[in-house]
């Protein structure tokens, strides 16, 4: 049946009206309705739609679409996974799965397309460390090292999800001894929009996407989540050796044949390759980098964030990154709290030409977390919660057009 309805009238102390076909909820300026398995809620220029996939485990499965005029963003509670990033009415800035084949693949390997990685992101050295005087043991994954939370991470669980008012919350409980960590974590990892209408320097098919992280924890644990989405400005037509990079960080964290830090703040300027301060295309520096050893060319480095690890509530955290690509005059602006950035550059993806655009340097992931194997480097910010403590951060997301 088409979505019919008699007509629409909302605002402070007037009725939403329906026609019996669909259930209805209501307070100001927003409209909740059903439709079968679809949910709708319209809220002042926003509006959540919600489908139910199926079930895993007994668990309800869930995508999630919020949509503004020439905007949108689609998530899953399946790993809490980002999916899809649309401007300009179609034009997709992500690469990765949609939310139904998430749904059919979901708990094998992958690239963490979107997703929430933790309990910690990034890399352990040999999946050990030492809290409190006690020694943990994690599942090693990635060589001789744990990554991004383990064999079953946080991609691998399905979370609980609400709907709020500008996007959506997801919600998991890591019990104690989880993949090896200790105590109890409470996570809750919100996505919100705040359309082009919110800003008079916006333009139509601007977007701005904000992430906001929350754990507390019943134990002394380790915790460093970020979000693991490949970007890439072309709208999946070309890889990303065109497009340019600009970083607000004047050094890097220098990694051994293993990929763990070596401990080394470096500034950028001894290695002009890692050198962002300035706009400038991704091709001309990431072919210097790596490409011995049999691994690919590409970044897969720590940068550090020039002020960062800052006011994790500020209303204006620290610019961390520009990426602008010409042809399709599209920019992206990335702000966030956290001490660092991982730049990764797609490069463990397919080498063969027909599984394109999910090939080698495809896109590019600009993941805000604190340095990798920080717990292991007493020189490195402290990755550490305990009780009574609360982690959080947020990294904002602004798509704009060049002029």
């Amino acid at each position: 049946m088409a979505l019919d309805w008699t007509s629409i009238v909302h605002g402070p102390g007037r009725p939403c009206v329906f026609n019996s076909d669909f259930d209805i909820g209501y307070r100001p300026k927003t409209c909740v309705f059903s439709f079968g398995d679809v949910f709708f809620i319209i809220i002042m220029s926003v509006v959540v739609e919600e489908v139910v996939l199926g079930l895993i485990d007994g668990l309800e499965c869930k995508k999630y679409t919020v949509s503004s005029s020439s905007s949108s963003f689609t998530c899953t509670n399946l790993g809490a996974t980002l999916v899809s990033v649309l401007v300009d009415k179609d034009e997709e800035m992500t690469l990765g799965d949609s939310a139904e084949e998430v749904f059919s693949k979901f708990g094998a390997s992958g690239p963490y397309y979107g997703c929430i990685a933790g309990r910690v992101a990034n890399r352990i050295k040999g999946g050990s460390f030492e809290l409190d005087g006690q020694s943990f043991s994690l599942a090693v994954n990635n060589g001789p090292n744990a990554l991004h939370g383990g064999i079953k991470g946080f991609d691998k669980q399905v979370w609980q999800s609400s709907i709020r008012e500008d996007g959506v919350t997801f919600t998991y409980v890591s019990v104690d001894s989880e993949e090896g960590y200790p105590g109890t974590l409470r996570v809750e990892v919100s996505y919100i929009m705040t359309p082009s209408s919110s800003s008079s320097s916006s333009k139509d098919g601007d977007i701005e996407l904000k992430i906001l992280y929350k754990a507390t924890t019943d134990k002394p644990t380790i915790v460093n989540l970020t979000n693991h989405t490949y970007w890439n400005l072309s709208g999946r037509k070309e890889n990303i050796l065109d497009h340019e990079l600009q970083l607000s960080c004047s050094h890097y964290l220098p990694v051994d044949s293993v990929s763990i830090p070596t401990g080394e703040v470096r500034p950028t300027k001894k290695d002009p390759a890692f050198d962002f301060a300035n706009l400038k295309r991704l091709g001309d520096g990431m072919m210097s980098v790596g490409g011995t050893n049999g691994d690919p060319f590409g970044f897969d480095h720590c940068f550090v964030i020039d002020g960062g690890g800052g006011d994790e509530d500020s209303p204006t955290p620290n610019h961390i990154a520009t990426l602008i690509h010409r042809a399709s005059k599209r920019m992206l602006i990335l702000h966030g709290t956290q001490p660092g950035v991982q730049v990764y550059t797609a490069n463990f993806l397919s080498t063969d030409p027909a599984d394109a655009p999910h090939v080698v340097h495809g896109a590019i992931c600009l993941e805000t977390q604190s340095f990798p194997n920080a717990i292991n480097t007493p020189t490195f910010p402290s990755v550490t919660l305990r009780p009574n403590e609360v982690y959080k951060h947020q990294a904002i997301f602004r798509f704009s057009h060049l002029e």
